[in-house]
């Protein structure tokens, strides 16, 4: 059978919940080629992530979004600057569902990586990965 373009979204959460000064994955959303919207996946996995901050509060979100190498010009410096776009695009979609889903806005650092860390393949390096951090006691 063929492989899906899109790969699963993945949620670490129930996994390895922070302690106080530590990061650790908490989920990653994959998306289409040359897109920011969050894929119906995705959002099951973001209300999980939304329910684990209720459950940690003081947990800082960061929300870091990727782009594979791929773009419409051949120009480097014109593929960095769209990758970039499409990458913060990613993340600012993430999180304003997050925000939606009541994680507070002050809880959430957005950033864009761009292309500079792919993943092993194409279809995985169009994500968004989410890190987790606690930084206040219980």
């Amino acid at each position: 059978f063929p492989q899906p373009l899109t790969p699963e979204p993945v949620s670490m959460l129930h996994k390895a919940a922070p302690v106080q000064g530590q990061t650790v994955p908490a989920a990653t959303i994959f998306f289409d080629h040359s897109s920011s919207k969050i894929p119906n996946s995705g959002a099951e996995v973001l209300k999980h992530v939304a329910q684990g901050f209720q459950q940690m509060p003081g947990t800082i979100f960061y929300i870091e979004g990727h782009a594979s190498a791929r773009a419409a010009s051949n120009d480097p410096v014109e593929r960095h600057i769209s990758n970039l776009k499409i990458a913060m695009d990613r993340a600012v979609s993430v999180s304003r569902e997050l925000m939606r889903l009541g994680v507070p806005a002050e809880s959430i650092k957005t950033t864009a990586i761009g292309d500079v860390k792919p993943a092993k393949d194409e279809a995985q390096s169009r994500r968004v990965e989410i890190l987790a951090s606690n930084v206040s006691p219980f």
